[in-house]
C-alpha cells in the first residue's frame, strides 16, 4: 500500500510565518508539525516561492537570513521529481 503524503503549497508554509493571521499561523504550523517530514511532499519551486514571499510580500518582511533559515527548515521534506507524470499526482 502507498502512504498517502500531503504537498506543502507556498501559501501553508507563508502562514507558518506570518502573524497577521494567528488562526491560519497555528493551522499551518500543524500541518507542518505533527506527524513527521514522512508524510509530506514539497517542491523545489515551492521553496523558491517561500524565499520571495517572505523577504518580498510578507508585510513586515523577513531579513534574508531567516528566509534563509525557514528555506533550510523544509529543505529535509522529501520532493517531487519535475517530471510529468508526479508534477500531475504530486501526492503519491
Amino acid at each position: 500500500m502507498t502512504a498517502i503524503r500531503t504537498f506543502l503549497d507556498t501559501n501553508v508554509l507563508v502562514y507558518a510565518f506570518d502573524p497577521a493571521d494567528p488562526r491560519k499561523r497555528a493551522i499551518a504550523h500543524a500541518i507542518t508539525a505533527g506527524g513527521g517530514e514522512e508524510r509530506l511532499i514539497i517542491s523545489t519551486q515551492v521553496l523558491v516561492e517561500l524565499y520571495s514571499v517572505l523577504t518580498r510580500k510578507l508585510k513586515p518582511g523577513l531579513p534574508a537570513e531567516e528566509a534563509e533559515g525557514a528555506v533550510a527548515d523544509f529543505a529535509g521534506v522529501p520532493r517531487c521529481p519535475p517530471t510529468p507524470p508526479s508534477c500531475a499526482r504530486p501526492w503519491r
